[in-house]
């Protein structure tokens, strides 16, 4: 007996481009899950779900396969804004005690999108992300390819040392198209041995501001400066304007925060 579970999620908003006011123009988008395999040599499993425009896509499988001998789950949480990108992804596959030589599982959640900028602009990556648990192939990876060249390419598996760096990890993107590729991969076979889970998860989150918002902080950041109240001699007036001028800034401050 064997059975297949699908979490549909919601998938709303699908258009074509992103909003005018936006800095990223979305040219193409693949996003997908899969959580398949097999016992026995006949496969089985919860096939494949695909994002079908660039609205958010959330969506789980998870598959249970045959005779207990193991499951396979993999979910993924993606938007594609107009100044920022977000992936969640999950991959697990766990072999059963008494089935983990007959059995092989495979799940991932993959991202690719493929976006233009039209002015060169800054930009952070906030990230974390796990590959770890039993024995059996794992990946955990985020890469940037842009008109120059690789931005950044971070990955973490079973094989390689782990080259993520420190969150949040900033820098300048130059006019022009890119290309952002994420993955959740999780594998495990006969050939691993033994039982238990292998997982792999991955969160990315990329802000590119618009020149708008840009333009915005930087206003925040004069108007900001120019509230700060001079030191002088305290006297009664001069702490009362003083206090004044606080009340002021803290205003100011939260304002920009807003952005």
């Amino acid at each position: 007996m064997k059975w297949t579970l699908v979490v549909v999620g919601v998938l709303s908003g699908v258009g074509v481009t992103s909003p005018v006011h936006g800095a990223i123009m979305y040219l193409s988008q693949q996003r997908s899950i899969t959580a398949n395999g097999a016992r026995n040599n006949i496969t089985e499993g919860a096939g494949l779900l695909s994002a079908s425009g660039f609205g958010t896509f959330n969506q789980t499988l998870t598959h249970i396969f045959s005779q207990g001998a193991g499951t396979a789950t993999a979910s993924q949480l993606s938007m594609l804004g107009p100044e920022t990108i977000r992936m969640d992804g999950f991959a697990s596959v766990t072999a059963n005690p008494a089935m983990a030589s007959s059995f092989f599982g495979e799940s991932y959640s993959r991202f690719a999108a493929t976006f233009r900028l039209d002015a060169a602009t800054p930009f952070q990556v906030e990230h974390s992300h796990s590959s770890g648990g039993a024995p059996g192939q794992r990946i955990a990876s985020a890469q940037l390819v842009g008109p120059t060249g690789s931005v950044f390419d971070w990955f973490v598996n079973s094989n390689a040392a782990d080259s993520w760096p420190i969150s949040p990890f900033s820098g300048f993107l130059p006019a022009g198209d890119y290309t952002l590729s994420i993955q959740s991969y999780a594998f495990r076979n006969p050939a691993t041995g033994g039982f238990g889970t292998t997982t792999a998860t991955v969160a990315v989150v990329v802000t590119i501001p618009a020149p708008q918002t840009l333009g915005v902080l930087a206003w925040c950041g004069v108007a900001v400066g120019r509230m700060r109240p001079r030191r002088r001699r305290i006297t009664n007036a001069v702490h009362e304007r003083s206090v004044s001028a606080s009340a002021s800034l803290r205003r100011a401050t939260a304002l920009c925060h807003r952005f």
